[in-house]
């Protein structure tokens, strides 16, 4: 990744974060709170909020954090990682399958 793209996506990290954070709190003051539309609302808005910001930044962290990812690898078997599909002729006389990414 570029040094732009990096600032980038720490800088997104820690805005989304800091938004489940605060929609944790949310979240549990609109528990706390008496029954009512009001209520209902927040814990719905808060709750959602929570769970987007949660998922999207544990995804940026992954993608900052994570292995480098690649469409193809190569085995000892000449066939992909994790496909079982290996390039060896199965049956004579027919072609070899071959699967695209």
């Amino acid at each position: 990744m570029e040094t732009t793209a990096l600032r980038r996506a720490r800088r997104w990290f820690w805005t989304l974060t800091t938004t489940a954070v605060l929609a944790g709190g949310t979240l549990y003051q609109g528990l706390r709170s008496t029954a009512g539309p009001g209520a209902g609302v927040t814990v719905l808005l808060s709750s959602l909020t929570l769970a987007a910001s949660t998922i999207q930044a544990a995804r940026i962290l992954n993608g900052l954090t994570g292995a480098p990812r690649s469409r193809c690898f190569a085995t000892a078997a000449g066939g992909r990682a994790g496909t079982g599909v290996t390039a060896e002729r199965t049956t004579p006389g027919r072609p070899e399958r071959t699967y695209g990414l």
